[in-house]
């Protein structure tokens, strides 16, 4: 699949830089050509993410390396970093 991957400087996002990190994908399908011009990507402060999706990415990023107990507990250190009595102890949740 990489080899099927082609990467170049779209001008219409370079011109939204640097104020918007935007990004165009084109897609050539059997089907024909899409394209899609993404002006606030998704996570910037303008796009964040919303609570359900931002647990859903850290999960899939998180869980296959410490497992759901794990990855659960290291969330919730993370959510409550302000009260945590050591940034020690919320590190060691991240080890397997």
């Amino acid at each position: 699949l990489c080899r099927k991957v082609k990467v170049s400087v779209d001008q219409r996002a370079q011109a939204l830089f640097p104020e918007n990190m935007a990004g165009m994908v084109r897609i050539r399908t059997k089907s024909g050509e899409f394209e899609t011009l993404v002006k606030i990507p998704l996570g910037e402060p303008d796009n964040f993410l919303g609570a359900d999706a931002f647990k859903a990415k850290f999960d899939g990023l998180a869980e296959p390396y410490l497992g759901r107990d794990q990855c659960d507990k290291l969330a919730d250190a993370l959510m409550q970093l302000e009260q945590a009595p050591s940034l020690g102890a919320v590190m060691a949740l991240s080890r397997t």
